[in-house]
């Protein structure tokens, strides 16, 4: 029997409990991994629909297996303890990061019989950060995924083993700890970006001030003209570059290549529309200069992990 996780839902390791009963007790207390699993200890605290941290401290008796709903679904595992009871090796080591940015379908961690697991996983859908923190803190700009995506699988940063270390070790159920966690994933995230802006000003001190001051006034023209099919030659023209210089550094200022923020523009040009009006995806598709609804629709969601009327329909209740 595999460990099945879906991020929309709740995690289904105990048959015996129903649904709402094990959404209470899995934000505070500790559960026994089902015999035909494993043996230990595992708890899930829910920080808010779209973010979630499971731990698990006890004996895997097969793949560690969940489902990944959202392509964009961020998983990060940290584990202080992997030791197998056979002697064999395993292919992750202890007080190392590693992340993976999910797909549609199932994602698992491969792990061999009986083997001694002590660490956790945190998991973002998407929804998070373009939805949760976006309608809590209009304007800002969230850059998870790209502070994820940054990092190399295996990492070892100082600053950010720190806090998985304090969330592993922290053990309390009573009803007031879930502010500790949502503390520390909050934490956790403001350490990304900030190590992903840092890293960002290093690449910019790269670039010469009057191509970074071209390349200002392209994002400039692309924010104002959100619905406009831009090309690269216009740009290009527009720089006084050449479009091989133009991308190169348009993604050191940035951090992204320029069709990637022509899009970005584009959805959150989008998510303002589907928010502060009534006008239909139809409409907005058009404006947007999308040949079709569906068009438009499969972008968005690529983007944004959910298509246009799910988004629109979720920032209605927040």
């Amino acid at each position: 029997m595999d460990i099945f996780l879906n991020l929309l839902d709740f995690l289904k390791i105990s048959v015996q409990q129903s649904q709402t009963e094990h959404k209470i007790n899995a934000q505070i207390k500790e559960h026994d991994i089902p015999k035909e699993i494993g043996s230990g200890k595992y708890r899930l605290v829910h920080i808010c629909p779209w973010a979630k941290i499971l731990f698990l401290d006890g004996h895997i008796n097969k793949n560690f297996r969940y489902k990944a709903n959202d392509k964009n679904l961020l998983s990060i595992k940290f584990f202080t303890e992997i030791e197998n009871i056979l002697g064999d090796v395993s292919s992750l080591n202890t007080n190392k990061i590693y992340f993976n940015i999910g797909y549609n379908g199932l994602s698992k961690t491969n792990f061999k019989e009986k083997t001694k697991l002590n660490g956790l996983y945190i998991f973002i859908s998407s929804n998070y950060y373009n939805s949760y923190l976006l309608n809590r803190f209009p304007g800002q700009n969230f850059p998870i995924k790209d502070a994820i995506s940054s990092l190399t699988n295996g990492c070892s940063n100082p600053n950010l083993l720190k806090i998985l270390k304090e969330l592993k070790d922290y053990n309390c159920e009573s009803p007031s700890s879930i502010l500790f966690y949502e503390c520390k994933l909050n934490e956790f995230i403001f350490t990304l970006i900030n190590q992903l802006n840092n890293d960002n000003i290093t690449r910019k001190t790269t670039v010469k001030k009057t191509d970074a001051d071209a390349v200002k006034k392209i994002a400039e023209y692309i924010n104002s003209n959100p619905s406009k099919n831009i090309n690269m030659d216009e740009l290009a023209k527009i720089s006084c570059m050449s479009t091989a210089k133009l991308k190169y550094v348009f993604k050191a200022v940035y951090s992204m290549s320029l069709r990637d923020y022509k899009i970005s523009t584009r959805m959150n040009y989008a998510k303002k529309m589907l928010t502060k009006t009534e006008e239909s995806i139809g409409n907005i598709a058009k404006e947007l200069g999308y040949k079709s609804s569906s068009s438009f629709s499969d972008t968005f969601k690529n983007q944004c992990g959910i298509t246009p009327k799910q988004y629109r329909n979720i920032t209605k209740k927040l």
